[in-house]
């Protein structure tokens, strides 16, 4: 155990999965301005998804519904910039993890803005914003309650997960859910989460090989949840310097 905290001690100095491949959302048609940018977003990320790299996400306001994130893709959420929630249900398909058979758990969230879902060499990056703005307002009127509500990041059976600097608001569940990954780096992140019953910080369900620092969390529920709600355990984790 000692040798494997000493190993997830060092926080990565950037994302390994960037490779030379990098791309701007307005070269994908995304302006300032758009009701939302969802599907501009989403043809970035795929442009590069067969070498990986980087989709910038520029300063200003972009709004968005559900977006997947690719293997080897890392997201940047530039300095000045401000990715947005829409207030649209119909933005944010429902899809279960568990009735794909990609995990078993009792507690997989059904909405998210930010998704993915088996997928390696994975990161979210940069010191912009990421806001749900209340995921639908309360919109949503299924079994759940507020659980069925947005997240802002959900990973799903992913290793290799990076996600660090950003500034995450307002989900309209829980603000971020990691289930059943490897090998997560948390780092330098600052989340405020209010408005309805359930707005956790930070959910970790069934991973291992976690590292969580230099957080700081203000949320409604609970901060930082360490839990198991299907088969696989919680284990190697290290988490220090979080408020």
């Amino acid at each position: 155990l000692s040798g494997e905290l000493r190993r997830l001690s060092a926080i990565p100095g950037k994302s390994a999965n960037i490779g030379a491949m990098a791309t701007d959302i307005r070269e994908h048609g995304a302006q300032v301005g758009q009701s939302q940018s969802t599907a501009h977003i989403q043809k970035a990320i795929d442009s590069i998804a067969s070498t990986g790299g980087r989709v910038v996400i520029p300063p200003g306001a972009w709004r968005t519904g559900t977006i997947w994130l690719r293997s080897g893709v890392e997201l940047h959420v530039s300095a000045g910039a401000r990715l947005l929630g829409t207030n649209d249900p119909a933005d944010y398909p429902a899809f279960s993890p568990v009735e794909a058979k990609l995990v078993r758990s009792r507690r997989a969230g059904p909405r998210r803005m930010i998704g993915a879902a088996d997928c390696t060499d994975v990161s979210v990056t940069g010191t912009g914003v990421i806001d749900g703005e209340g995921g639908c307002g309360g919109k949503i009127s299924e079994p759940g309650g507020a659980e069925a509500h947005p997240q802002n990041l959900q990973f799903v059976k992913c290793s290799n997960v990076i996600v660090r600097d950003v500034r995450l608001r307002n989900a309209g569940s829980w603000m971020q859910q990691y289930l059943a990954c490897e090998k997560l780096f948390i780092h330098a992140i600052r989340v405020w989460n209010h408005g309805n019953k359930t707005n956790d910080g930070l959910d970790i369900d069934g991973c291992s090989d976690v590292r969580v620092s230099d957080i700081d969390i203000d949320s409604h529920d609970d901060a930082l949840v360490f839990k198991s709600t299907g088969p696989s355990p919680c284990r190697n984790i290290v988490v220090s310097n979080c408020r």
